[in-house]
């Protein structure tokens, strides 16, 4: 469940732009997750294979286990379309940004959302968590791709003083008809695709 930091994520083509979504899933018939207190008590071992692998970020960004998720899909599909004619072919897009989701505990059941599930721990893990990666991997744009995310975030990226956007999931109604705009909006008004003003060491970066 680790962030996913691009090996491009610090580069002189774009600023630092970390992507935050909201909340792994763990396949159907799991119920380590359901109880908050036993899944911050638990550890990796604790999941089955297929559950790790359901909780890997960089599992799911890069494929490697063979399930396409819409919101990665997505934001690919707008990143592509700023990036696309600047990176070499065999590079991914998601290699130029960072990418977490907020919250640490999967969402109860795969396509729910954490809407009505947030419990005390979740919010004072993910706020913790958030806060240690704006601090060690400095990144100059934010953009959250959850609303639910976002109400419980914004406190946190208001005092990193970042410029941010908060819209609703990648994939959705919402997305499709209006946000998927104003997340590429967002990125040209911000200059994203200007040279980063802030050098930070590639040892700092990552995850």
């Amino acid at each position: 469940m680790q962030p996913w930091v691009g090996l491009h994520y610090c580069h002189a083509l774009h600023k630092r732009l970390l992507v935050v979504g909201e909340s792994h899933y763990l396949p159907a018939g799991s119920t380590i997750h359901h109880d908050s207190e036993v899944w911050y008590a638990s550890r990796q071992r604790d999941l089955n294979e297929k559950e790790q692998q359901w909780a890997s970020t960089t599992g799911n960004i890069t494929g490697r286990w063979g399930r396409a998720h819409t919101i990665y899909r997505e934001i690919a599909r707008v990143l592509n379309a700023l990036i696309n004619d600047l990176i070499p072919n065999e590079e991914s897009v998601f290699d130029h940004v960072a990418y977490a989701n907020y919250f640490l505990r999967p969402a109860s059941m795969e396509g729910e959302s954490m809407a009505g599930y947030v419990d005390r721990r979740d919010e004072d893990v993910a706020a913790e968590v958030l806060t240690w990666f704006i601090r060690t991997h400095r990144p100059e744009l934010i953009a959250v791709a959850s609303k639910t995310a976002g109400r419980y975030a914004e406190r946190i990226l208001a005092s990193a003083k970042l410029p941010y956007l908060i819209t609703y999931y990648a994939g959705s109604p919402f997305w499709m008809t209006r946000f998927r705009d104003d997340f590429a909006d967002f990125l040209q008004e911000h200059d994203w695709l200007a040279p980063s003003r802030i050098v930070v060491n590639r040892g700092d970066t990552t995850s």
